[in-house]
């Protein structure tokens, strides 16, 4: 099953492992791997923000298409092209951090599957080892918590488009998405898994914190069309 990304397993155990040898505990080497992961994904997740801001200062450019050119499907395809032009937007885009750690969670999933067992950290000190699941599942929990709390952060002010009803609903199955996938995902898998999902959304959390600050917005906005760049 992971033999397709043994070579990525193989150069996180080094990576661990070099990291052990500093820190003398493999909870705070993974920390640290986590949190070196997640620095490298920074301009990834800067660009998956910036298109969401750009996404929504368009919106009502393409309310305004889909008013004018809804039974005309080429004209509305023409014209929305342009509008995403226009703003820079590329669909695909906020994709690309998430494909990105994909491989890196199987990969960590196989490498403490079969190393895990005689890894200990004082971090968890109710559990023998990081290659079996947390038995009181406290890690699963503040990963689906940390999740949640750090995607539902708005890192744009949508326009109402629609019912506050239709946008309150919207959000409710989003939160509950980015809860039940981490809990899902790491309730029966290794602790260091779970360990890793809670650094990365912790992190995660802190960088959308900060994309909500005056220089973070700035960042998020750069590259917008003059006229629709709100001062900050």
């Amino acid at each position: 099953m992971y033999t397709l990304v043994q070579p990525l397993i193989d150069f996180l155990a080094y990576l661990l492992a070099m990291l052990y040898e500093w820190t003398q505990d493999w909870g705070l080497a993974l920390l640290l791997l986590t949190f070196g992961v997640r620095l490298l994904l920074v301009r990834f997740n800067l660009n998956a923000g910036r298109q969401q801001v750009r996404t929504a200062a368009a919106q009502p450019e393409l309310a305004k298409l889909r008013d004018t050119h809804g039974s005309d499907l080429a004209e509305l395809v023409r014209h929305t092209s342009e509008v995403n032009r226009k703003y820079g937007i590329r669909p695909l885009a906020p994709f690309a951090a998430a494909l990105l750690q994909a491989p890196l969670l199987m990969a960590m999933y196989g490498l403490f599957l079969t190393h895990g067992s005689t890894m200990t950290t004082v971090l968890l000190p109710w559990m023998a080892g990081l290659g079996t699941a947390d038995p009181l599942h406290l890690l699963p929990l503040a990963a689906g918590l940390l999740s949640a709390a750090a995607g539902l952060i708005p890192l744009a002010d949508v326009p109402s488009l629609g019912s506050a009803f239709t946008a309150t609903g919207a959000r409710l199955v989003l939160g509950s998405l980015l809860l039940l996938v981490p809990l899902a995902v790491t309730w029966t898998a290794p602790a260091a898994v779970a360990l890793y999902w809670t650094a990365g959304s912790a992190f995660a959390l802190l960088e959308r914190l900060f994309y909500r600050t005056a220089p973070g917005r700035r960042l998020l906005h750069r590259g917008l069309p003059a006229a629709v760049r709100p001062l900050t």
